[in-house]
Protein backbone atom coordinates (compact mmCIF):
# COMPACT_ATOMS: atom_id res chain seq x y z
CA UNK A 1 0.00 0.00 0.00
CA UNK A 2 1.24 3.32 -0.89
CA UNK A 3 1.32 5.77 1.76
CA UNK A 4 1.30 8.55 -0.49
CA UNK A 5 -2.03 7.73 -2.21
CA UNK A 6 -3.72 6.55 0.94
CA UNK A 7 -4.93 10.31 1.45
CA UNK A 8 -6.88 9.61 -2.19
CA UNK A 9 -8.21 6.85 -0.73
CA UNK A 10 -9.98 7.63 2.05
CA UNK A 11 -11.26 10.67 0.26
CA UNK A 12 -13.28 8.56 -2.23
CA UNK A 13 -13.68 6.06 0.86
CA UNK A 14 -15.51 8.83 2.31
CA UNK A 15 -17.67 9.66 -0.99
CA UNK A 16 -18.51 6.38 -1.21
CA UNK A 17 -19.37 5.69 2.13
CA UNK A 18 -21.92 8.85 2.28
CA UNK A 19 -23.91 7.39 -0.86
CA UNK A 20 -24.11 4.33 1.79
CA UNK A 21 -22.02 1.53 0.26
CA UNK A 22 -19.31 -0.57 2.08
CA UNK A 23 -15.83 -0.38 0.77
CA UNK A 24 -12.80 -1.80 0.88
CA UNK A 25 -8.94 -0.84 0.38
CA UNK A 26 -5.73 -2.73 -1.39
CA UNK A 27 -7.14 -5.22 -3.00
CA UNK A 28 -4.39 -7.71 -4.48
CA UNK A 29 -4.89 -9.55 -7.37
CA UNK A 30 -2.49 -12.42 -8.37
CA UNK A 31 -2.85 -15.70 -10.57
CA UNK A 32 -2.17 -19.36 -9.09
CA UNK A 33 0.48 -20.91 -11.04
CA UNK A 34 2.83 -24.58 -10.48
CA UNK A 35 5.13 -24.32 -7.37
CA UNK A 36 8.32 -25.06 -8.23
CA UNK A 37 11.94 -24.42 -6.50
CA UNK A 38 12.28 -20.87 -8.00
CA UNK A 39 8.72 -19.57 -7.72
CA UNK A 40 6.26 -19.10 -5.18
CA UNK A 41 2.59 -20.30 -6.09
CA UNK A 42 1.22 -17.38 -7.12
CA UNK A 43 2.05 -14.28 -8.81
CA UNK A 44 0.98 -10.99 -8.82
CA UNK A 45 -1.00 -9.11 -11.13
CA UNK A 46 -1.70 -5.79 -9.95
CA UNK A 47 -3.84 -4.46 -6.70
CA UNK A 48 -7.07 -1.94 -6.95
CA UNK A 49 -7.12 0.89 -4.65
CA UNK A 50 -10.57 0.88 -3.82
CA UNK A 51 -13.16 -1.59 -4.40
CA UNK A 52 -17.21 -0.09 -3.02
CA UNK A 53 -19.53 -2.87 -2.82
CA UNK A 54 -23.81 -2.57 -2.73
CA UNK A 55 -26.69 -4.66 -2.72
CA UNK A 56 -29.43 -3.51 -4.46
CA UNK A 57 -33.39 -6.17 -4.40
CA UNK A 58 -33.69 -4.83 -7.56
CA UNK A 59 -30.83 -4.96 -9.72
CA UNK A 60 -28.70 -7.75 -6.96
CA UNK A 61 -24.33 -6.60 -6.08
CA UNK A 62 -23.10 -3.89 -7.47
CA UNK A 63 -19.53 -3.34 -7.34
CA UNK A 64 -17.58 0.01 -8.30
CA UNK A 65 -13.63 0.06 -8.75
CA UNK A 66 -11.05 3.16 -8.13
CA UNK A 67 -7.46 3.68 -9.14
CA UNK A 68 -6.39 6.52 -6.68
CA UNK A 69 -2.55 7.89 -7.38
CA UNK A 70 -0.50 10.72 -6.87
CA UNK A 71 1.89 10.49 -9.25
CA UNK A 72 2.29 12.30 -12.31
CA UNK A 73 1.95 11.55 -16.04
CA UNK A 74 0.85 8.66 -18.13
CA UNK A 75 -2.89 8.97 -17.19
CA UNK A 76 -4.21 7.67 -20.68
CA UNK A 77 -1.98 4.30 -20.05
CA UNK A 78 -3.81 3.84 -16.53
CA UNK A 79 -7.42 4.98 -18.35
CA UNK A 80 -6.96 1.66 -20.57
CA UNK A 81 -5.51 -0.47 -17.25
CA UNK A 82 -8.07 0.51 -15.28
CA UNK A 83 -10.98 -0.28 -17.66
CA UNK A 84 -9.51 -3.83 -17.78
CA UNK A 85 -9.33 -4.34 -14.09
CA UNK A 86 -13.22 -2.66 -14.11
CA UNK A 87 -14.16 -5.74 -16.30
CA UNK A 88 -12.64 -8.18 -13.94
CA UNK A 89 -14.87 -7.04 -11.56
CA UNK A 90 -17.79 -6.67 -13.74
CA UNK A 91 -17.54 -3.27 -12.32
CA UNK A 92 -20.78 -1.13 -12.87
CA UNK A 93 -19.13 2.58 -11.94
CA UNK A 94 -15.01 3.11 -12.28
CA UNK A 95 -13.14 6.18 -11.09
CA UNK A 96 -9.66 7.24 -11.66
CA UNK A 97 -8.75 10.08 -9.36
CA UNK A 98 -5.71 12.10 -9.69
CA UNK A 99 -4.45 15.28 -7.48
CA UNK A 100 -2.83 17.16 -10.55
CA UNK A 101 -5.14 18.48 -13.72
CA UNK A 102 -5.97 15.98 -15.91
CA UNK A 103 -5.05 16.45 -19.56
CA UNK A 104 -8.15 16.81 -21.98
CA UNK A 105 -6.72 13.78 -24.09
CA UNK A 106 -7.38 11.66 -21.06
CA UNK A 107 -10.83 12.57 -19.77
CA UNK A 108 -12.03 12.53 -23.25
CA UNK A 109 -10.72 8.89 -23.30
CA UNK A 110 -12.47 8.12 -19.86
CA UNK A 111 -15.34 9.27 -21.22
CA UNK A 112 -15.41 7.14 -24.00
CA UNK A 113 -14.42 4.37 -22.29
CA UNK A 114 -17.48 4.88 -19.38
CA UNK A 115 -14.30 6.29 -16.43
CA UNK A 116 -15.45 9.17 -14.28
CA UNK A 117 -12.12 10.96 -14.24
CA UNK A 118 -11.24 12.90 -11.19
CA UNK A 119 -8.62 15.44 -10.06
CA UNK A 120 -8.40 16.82 -6.64
CA UNK A 121 -10.70 19.62 -7.31
CA UNK A 122 -13.53 17.08 -8.89
CA UNK A 123 -13.07 14.98 -5.52
CA UNK A 124 -13.69 17.73 -3.26
CA UNK A 125 -17.31 18.30 -5.51
CA UNK A 126 -18.20 14.50 -5.09
CA UNK A 127 -17.64 14.57 -1.12
CA UNK A 128 -19.41 17.51 -0.80
CA UNK A 129 -22.74 16.65 -3.14
CA UNK A 130 -22.30 12.57 -1.85
CA UNK A 131 -24.04 14.74 1.31
CA UNK A 132 -23.34 13.61 4.96
CA UNK A 133 -26.35 11.63 6.13
CA UNK A 134 -24.38 8.29 5.02
CA UNK A 135 -21.48 8.99 7.28
CA UNK A 136 -21.02 8.01 11.02
CA UNK A 137 -21.74 10.84 14.00
CA UNK A 138 -19.26 9.75 15.70
CA UNK A 139 -15.75 8.27 15.60
CA UNK A 140 -12.83 8.53 13.41
CA UNK A 141 -13.38 5.59 10.92
CA UNK A 142 -12.68 7.74 7.71
CA UNK A 143 -9.40 9.23 9.21
CA UNK A 144 -6.13 7.80 7.78
CA UNK A 145 -4.63 6.55 11.35
CA UNK A 146 -7.72 4.54 11.56
CA UNK A 147 -7.06 2.81 8.60
CA UNK A 148 -3.69 2.19 9.11
CA UNK A 149 -4.17 0.73 12.60
CA UNK A 150 -6.75 -1.74 11.10
CA UNK A 151 -4.67 -3.07 8.51
CA UNK A 152 -1.46 -3.21 11.02
CA UNK A 153 -3.97 -5.48 12.85
CA UNK A 154 -5.49 -7.64 10.04
CA UNK A 155 -2.11 -8.34 8.84
CA UNK A 156 -0.54 -9.76 11.96
CA UNK A 157 0.28 -12.89 11.11
CA UNK A 158 2.12 -16.29 12.52
CA UNK A 159 3.44 -18.79 10.37
CA UNK A 160 0.54 -21.21 11.02
CA UNK A 161 -2.10 -18.35 9.88
CA UNK A 162 0.47 -17.34 6.50
CA UNK A 163 -2.36 -19.44 4.46
CA UNK A 164 -5.25 -17.94 5.88
CA UNK A 165 -3.78 -14.51 5.80
CA UNK A 166 -2.86 -15.29 1.90
CA UNK A 167 -6.35 -16.63 1.02
CA UNK A 168 -8.09 -13.42 2.70
CA UNK A 169 -5.94 -11.13 1.34
CA UNK A 170 -5.64 -12.64 -2.19
CA UNK A 171 -6.87 -15.86 -3.06
CA UNK A 172 -10.75 -15.07 -2.67
CA UNK A 173 -10.33 -12.77 -5.20
CA UNK A 174 -9.04 -15.70 -7.88
CA UNK A 175 -11.19 -19.07 -7.39
CA UNK A 176 -14.89 -19.22 -8.80
CA UNK A 177 -16.98 -17.16 -5.93
CA UNK A 178 -19.13 -20.19 -5.39
CA UNK A 179 -16.09 -22.14 -4.12
CA UNK A 180 -15.71 -19.66 -1.51
CA UNK A 181 -19.05 -20.64 0.39
CA UNK A 182 -16.71 -23.56 1.50
CA UNK A 183 -13.23 -22.77 0.44
CA UNK A 184 -13.00 -19.70 3.35
CA UNK A 185 -14.69 -21.91 6.46
CA UNK A 186 -12.53 -24.81 5.63
CA UNK A 187 -9.40 -22.25 5.50
CA UNK A 188 -10.53 -20.68 8.97
CA UNK A 189 -11.04 -24.80 10.13
CA UNK A 190 -7.58 -25.18 9.92
CA UNK A 191 -6.33 -22.99 12.03
CA UNK A 192 -9.43 -22.58 14.64
CA UNK A 193 -6.60 -23.09 17.59
CA UNK A 194 -4.95 -19.71 16.17
CA UNK A 195 -8.52 -18.01 16.73
CA UNK A 196 -8.29 -15.89 20.20
CA UNK A 197 -11.70 -14.67 21.36
CA UNK A 198 -9.53 -12.41 24.41
CA UNK A 199 -7.53 -10.78 21.70
CA UNK A 200 -9.15 -7.67 19.50
CA UNK A 201 -6.56 -8.72 16.45
CA UNK A 202 -8.78 -12.26 16.21
CA UNK A 203 -12.61 -10.21 16.03
CA UNK A 204 -11.12 -8.06 13.83
CA UNK A 205 -9.93 -10.63 11.47
CA UNK A 206 -12.66 -12.70 12.00
CA UNK A 207 -15.41 -9.85 10.59
CA UNK A 208 -13.23 -8.97 7.50
CA UNK A 209 -13.59 -12.78 7.13
CA UNK A 210 -17.43 -12.30 8.11
CA UNK A 211 -17.67 -9.65 4.94
CA UNK A 212 -15.79 -11.27 2.62
CA UNK A 213 -18.53 -14.55 3.22
CA UNK A 214 -21.37 -12.16 3.25
CA UNK A 215 -20.08 -11.07 -0.20
CA UNK A 216 -19.80 -14.12 -1.52
CA UNK A 217 -23.51 -15.30 -0.20
CA UNK A 218 -24.45 -12.25 -2.08
CA UNK A 219 -23.21 -13.60 -4.77
CA UNK A 220 -24.39 -17.25 -4.36
CA UNK A 221 -28.03 -15.06 -3.67
CA UNK A 222 -28.11 -13.60 -7.34
CA UNK A 223 -27.31 -17.07 -8.89
CA UNK A 224 -29.85 -18.49 -6.80
CA UNK A 225 -32.74 -15.87 -7.66
CA UNK A 226 -32.05 -16.86 -11.28
CA UNK A 227 -32.33 -20.45 -10.88
CA UNK A 228 -34.22 -22.07 -7.59
CA UNK A 229 -35.76 -18.50 -5.82
CA UNK A 230 -38.66 -20.65 -4.03
CA UNK A 231 -36.53 -23.42 -3.48
CA UNK A 232 -33.14 -22.80 -1.14
CA UNK A 233 -32.23 -26.05 -1.01
CA UNK A 234 -32.10 -26.67 -4.73
CA UNK A 235 -30.47 -22.87 -5.63
CA UNK A 236 -27.86 -23.73 -2.58
CA UNK A 237 -27.17 -26.95 -3.77
CA UNK A 238 -26.46 -25.97 -7.62
CA UNK A 239 -24.89 -22.94 -6.61
CA UNK A 240 -22.13 -25.04 -4.52
CA UNK A 241 -21.68 -27.89 -6.78
CA UNK A 242 -22.07 -25.93 -10.06
CA UNK A 243 -24.08 -26.99 -13.03
CA UNK A 244 -25.93 -30.50 -12.58
CA UNK A 245 -22.93 -32.10 -14.83
CA UNK A 246 -20.66 -31.56 -12.19
CA UNK A 247 -23.15 -32.45 -9.70
CA UNK A 248 -23.37 -35.56 -10.71
CA UNK A 249 -19.80 -36.27 -11.41
CA UNK A 250 -19.17 -35.46 -7.86
CA UNK A 251 -22.10 -37.88 -6.71
CA UNK A 252 -20.38 -40.66 -8.55
CA UNK A 253 -16.95 -39.73 -7.14
CA UNK A 254 -18.71 -40.06 -3.42
CA UNK A 255 -20.21 -43.22 -4.47
CA UNK A 256 -16.28 -44.40 -5.71
CA UNK A 257 -15.54 -43.35 -2.15
CA UNK A 258 -18.04 -45.01 -0.07
CA UNK A 259 -17.24 -48.45 -2.07
CA UNK A 260 -13.58 -48.06 -1.33
CA UNK A 261 -14.05 -47.08 2.00
CA UNK A 262 -16.60 -49.96 2.93
CA UNK A 263 -14.25 -52.66 0.82
CA UNK A 264 -11.08 -51.48 3.47
CA UNK A 265 -13.41 -51.64 6.48
CA UNK A 266 -13.84 -55.01 8.36
CA UNK A 267 -17.46 -53.78 10.42
CA UNK A 268 -19.17 -53.17 7.22
CA UNK A 269 -21.11 -50.44 8.68
CA UNK A 270 -22.57 -47.83 6.99
CA UNK A 271 -19.96 -45.27 5.21
CA UNK A 272 -21.30 -41.55 4.96
CA UNK A 273 -19.50 -39.45 2.34
CA UNK A 274 -21.10 -36.58 0.99
CA UNK A 275 -20.47 -34.02 -1.56
CA UNK A 276 -22.28 -31.27 0.80
CA UNK A 277 -20.70 -30.24 3.65
CA UNK A 278 -21.98 -31.05 7.23
CA UNK A 279 -22.85 -27.42 7.82
CA UNK A 280 -25.14 -27.29 4.70
CA UNK A 281 -28.43 -26.98 6.64
CA UNK A 282 -27.05 -23.96 8.45
CA UNK A 283 -25.50 -22.18 5.61
CA UNK A 284 -29.29 -22.82 3.37
CA UNK A 285 -31.03 -21.04 6.11
CA UNK A 286 -28.63 -18.08 6.74
CA UNK A 287 -29.54 -17.62 2.58
CA UNK A 288 -32.66 -17.96 3.71
CA UNK A 289 -32.25 -15.44 5.66
CA UNK A 290 -30.18 -12.85 3.72
CA UNK A 291 -32.99 -13.57 1.05
CA UNK A 292 -35.74 -12.46 3.28
CA UNK A 293 -33.78 -9.26 4.47
CA UNK A 294 -31.63 -8.33 0.85
CA UNK A 295 -32.91 -4.81 1.11
CA UNK A 296 -30.73 -4.61 4.25
CA UNK A 297 -27.50 -6.52 3.03
CA UNK A 298 -25.53 -3.56 2.57
CA UNK A 299 -25.99 -1.97 5.81
CA UNK A 300 -24.92 -5.48 6.99
CA UNK A 301 -21.38 -5.21 5.33
CA UNK A 302 -21.52 -1.73 6.30
CA UNK A 303 -21.93 -3.06 9.79
CA UNK A 304 -18.93 -5.62 9.70
CA UNK A 305 -16.84 -3.20 7.97
CA UNK A 306 -17.02 -0.03 10.43
CA UNK A 307 -17.32 -2.57 13.96
CA UNK A 308 -14.01 -4.06 12.79
CA UNK A 309 -11.98 -0.67 11.59
CA UNK A 310 -13.07 1.93 14.48
CA UNK A 311 -14.98 -0.41 17.23
CA UNK A 312 -12.10 -3.47 17.12
CA UNK A 313 -8.84 -1.86 15.76
CA UNK A 314 -9.18 1.95 16.57
CA UNK A 315 -11.42 1.40 20.44
CA UNK A 316 -13.63 4.26 18.98
CA UNK A 317 -16.88 4.76 18.75
CA UNK A 318 -19.77 1.76 18.69
CA UNK A 319 -22.13 0.94 16.14
CA UNK A 320 -24.86 2.81 17.74
CA UNK A 321 -23.09 5.90 18.82
CA UNK A 322 -22.08 6.18 14.98
CA UNK A 323 -25.49 5.75 13.28
CA UNK A 324 -28.13 6.14 16.22
CA UNK A 325 -31.05 6.43 13.84
CA UNK A 326 -29.65 3.15 12.19
CA UNK A 327 -32.09 0.09 11.48
CA UNK A 328 -31.29 -3.18 13.49
CA UNK A 329 -32.00 -4.87 10.38
CA UNK A 330 -28.60 -4.62 8.89
CA UNK A 331 -26.42 -5.36 12.17
CA UNK A 332 -28.83 -8.37 12.75
CA UNK A 333 -27.76 -9.54 9.80
CA UNK A 334 -23.98 -9.39 10.10
CA UNK A 335 -24.54 -11.00 13.34
CA UNK A 336 -25.82 -14.15 11.48
CA UNK A 337 -23.63 -14.22 9.53
CA UNK A 338 -20.68 -14.04 12.28
CA UNK A 339 -22.70 -16.84 14.51
CA UNK A 340 -23.08 -19.27 11.21
CA UNK A 341 -18.91 -18.93 10.84
CA UNK A 342 -18.25 -19.77 14.56
CA UNK A 343 -20.26 -22.80 14.43
CA UNK A 344 -19.32 -24.10 10.92
CA UNK A 345 -15.65 -23.55 11.84
CA UNK A 346 -15.69 -24.03 15.21
CA UNK A 347 -14.71 -21.36 16.74
CA UNK A 348 -15.40 -20.33 20.51
CA UNK A 349 -19.09 -18.20 20.71
CA UNK A 350 -16.96 -15.83 22.73
CA UNK A 351 -16.45 -14.36 19.17
CA UNK A 352 -20.22 -13.77 19.12
CA UNK A 353 -20.87 -12.43 22.48
CA UNK A 354 -17.66 -9.74 21.64
CA UNK A 355 -19.47 -8.78 18.31
CA UNK A 356 -22.96 -8.18 19.44
CA UNK A 357 -22.43 -6.71 23.00
CA UNK A 358 -21.24 -3.80 20.22
CA UNK A 359 -24.92 -3.71 18.74
CA UNK A 360 -26.60 -4.40 22.06
CA UNK A 361 -25.92 -0.42 22.97
CA UNK A 362 -28.13 0.36 20.76
CA UNK A 363 -31.20 -0.78 22.97
CA UNK A 364 -29.11 0.99 25.74
CA UNK A 365 -29.01 4.57 23.56
CA UNK A 366 -32.99 4.04 23.10
CA UNK A 367 -33.82 3.64 26.61
CA UNK A 368 -32.65 6.72 27.44
CA UNK A 369 -35.46 8.25 25.73
CA UNK A 370 -39.34 7.74 26.73
CA UNK A 371 -40.11 4.51 25.78
CA UNK A 372 -43.65 2.78 25.02
CA UNK A 373 -42.48 -0.62 24.05
CA UNK A 374 -41.08 -3.17 26.05
CA UNK A 375 -38.95 -4.70 23.38
CA UNK A 376 -36.76 -1.49 23.17
CA UNK A 377 -35.79 -2.19 27.38
CA UNK A 378 -34.87 -5.62 25.84
CA UNK A 379 -31.56 -7.19 25.06
CA UNK A 380 -30.38 -6.82 21.56
CA UNK A 381 -31.39 -10.52 20.85
CA UNK A 382 -34.66 -10.07 23.19
CA UNK A 383 -35.76 -7.46 20.34
CA UNK A 384 -34.56 -9.42 17.80
CA UNK A 385 -36.73 -12.10 18.92
CA UNK A 386 -39.59 -9.41 19.35
CA UNK A 387 -39.16 -7.94 15.79
CA UNK A 388 -38.54 -11.81 14.58
CA UNK A 389 -35.40 -11.79 13.13
CA UNK A 390 -34.03 -15.50 13.44
CA UNK A 391 -30.49 -16.68 14.66
CA UNK A 392 -28.44 -19.18 12.86
CA UNK A 393 -28.89 -22.56 15.05
CA UNK A 394 -25.75 -24.30 16.35
CA UNK A 395 -26.73 -27.33 15.44
CA UNK A 396 -27.79 -28.39 11.69
CA UNK A 397 -31.45 -27.34 11.16
CA UNK A 398 -34.01 -26.75 8.29
CA UNK A 399 -34.50 -23.63 7.37
CA UNK A 400 -38.46 -23.94 7.98
CA UNK A 401 -38.27 -25.33 11.64
CA UNK A 402 -38.72 -24.05 14.89
CA UNK A 403 -36.11 -23.85 17.30
CA UNK A 404 -36.96 -20.86 19.37
CA UNK A 405 -35.25 -17.73 20.36
CA UNK A 406 -32.05 -19.54 20.25
CA UNK A 407 -32.16 -21.11 16.98
CA UNK A 408 -34.13 -20.57 13.75
CA UNK A 409 -37.59 -19.81 14.63
CA UNK A 410 -39.88 -18.70 11.46
CA UNK A 411 -39.66 -15.63 10.31
CA UNK A 412 -42.90 -13.62 10.98
CA UNK A 413 -45.03 -12.16 7.24
CA UNK A 414 -46.06 -9.53 9.56
CA UNK A 415 -43.65 -6.34 8.88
Amino acid sequence: MSERDLDQKIELRTAFWAMGVSTRLDVKLSAIVPRDRGRAGSEEWTDLDLLAVEYSPLTGLSQSVADCKTVKGRVAERVFWLRGVADLFAARGVYLTRDDPLPPSARQLAVRLGISALDARDRSVLVEQSGTSGLPKAGSFLERGTYQRWNAMVNMTSKKTERLQRYRTTVFWLVSQHRNLTYLVSEVQRVRGEFDPGTPSGLAILLDLAWLYLLTLLRALDDMSRLHLADTRAGMRFVLLGNEQEAQRQEMFADELRRLIAASRSDRGTVKVDVLPDYYEDLAALLSRVARRRSEATAALRTLEFVGTETIANRGATWVEAFPDASLYGPKLASDVVQFLVSACGLSRDFLTRFDDHLRQRVAAKTSRPAASTALQASFFEQATAIQLPIVSDEPASAESDHGSEGIPPESTDR
